[in-house]
């Protein structure tokens, strides 16, 4: 960071930390939102097959469980770093914002979705 940019963090910390605060727990509470409601509908929809046709179903069912678990970890880390980010800008404290700042967990709302997307295709391919 140069000298004006740093000054300007200074100026408007709180306002950034409020903008970040706001806009990280927005994007992240839909995506997750959008995310937990697939897996949760996946799952009763699989949980409704006859007793005898669950065994054929228990790999997707697994997939949507772990994604389910996977949203909820991604959650966690997610409020963590805003509450650390916000933490940061109250003490003044650049480097610690920064550490924030690179170590994003998008990777965690991605690998759910792809688990998501894997049952979905495995449930097609048994002919759900």
């Amino acid at each position: 960071m140069n000298s004006e940019e740093i000054e300007f963090f200074k100026k408007y910390r709180w306002e950034l930390a409020k903008s970040y605060l706001d806009r990280s727990d927005q994007a992240a509470n839909l995506l997750r939102g959008l995310l937990f409601t697939a897996a949760v509908a996946a799952m009763g929809l699989i949980l409704q097959q006859q007793k005898a046709a669950l065994k054929w179903h228990a790999l997707s069912l697994g997939l949507f469980v772990v994604a389910t678990c996977i949203i909820f970890i991604s959650w966690d880390l997610q409020k963590k770093k805003a509450i650390g980010r916000f933490n940061a800008l109250a003490k003044n404290d650049l480097a610690e914002y920064e550490r924030y700042k690179s170590r994003p967990n998008f990777m965690l709302d991605r690998c759910a979705g792809v688990l998501i997307l894997s049952g979905v295709v495995l449930e097609t391919i048994l002919g759900f």
